[in-house]
């Protein structure tokens, strides 16, 4: 039996589909929703409210889930799709760039101190958990569906 050579050299790689879709500016109205939203509730009334659309695929419960997410976290660009069953911990900490995908049934955790950064173009499957209490995802990048991240340090040593 041949043994196979797997190069993965960047002239190798081809670029996740995802990525490479055309990135659409959302509606002006989106935007100023999520300020008057920021501007007028707490951050507990936004989070009842996107707890309201969490579930449905709905072009307007997705339209109302970015709204509700855009006037909670730091940043979110434009052509983010959010889908069903979707749970930010520590929105605030988020900054999502342009184009990102982020699957049914994710929980996403930031920590009240952190940071978290998920860049352009990136796709994050289904049921995946992600302790994003200082996480920075590169532009581009693809996350398999049920992937766990955990942002922890641990050592085999005993504790004193």
């Amino acid at each position: 039996m041949m043994k196979k050579d797997y190069n993965f050299s960047p002239k190798n790689l081809i670029p996740a589909f995802h990525g490479k879709q055309k990135i659409t500016p959302d509606p002006k109205v989106e935007n100023a929703m999520a300020l008057h939203y920021k501007e007028n509730l707490s951050r507990e009334e936004i989070s009842d409210l996107l707890s309201e659309f969490i579930n449905g695929i709905s072009f307007y419960k997705q339209t109302m889930r970015r709204i509700f997410l855009k006037a909670l976290a730091k940043n979110i660009g434009d052509s983010v799709t959010i889908s069903q069953g979707v749970i930010f911990k520590h929105p605030e900490t988020f900054s999502i760039g342009n184009g990102v995908f982020i699957g049914d049934n994710c929980l996403l955790q930031g920590r009240h101190d952190g940071t978290a950064i998920i860049e352009e173009g990136s796709w994050i499957g289904s049921q995946v958990f992600l302790d994003a209490r200082n996480l920075n995802i590169g532009k581009n990048v693809g996350i398999g569906p049920s992937v766990r991240i955990l942002g922890s340090q641990h050592t085999g040593l005993p504790s004193n």
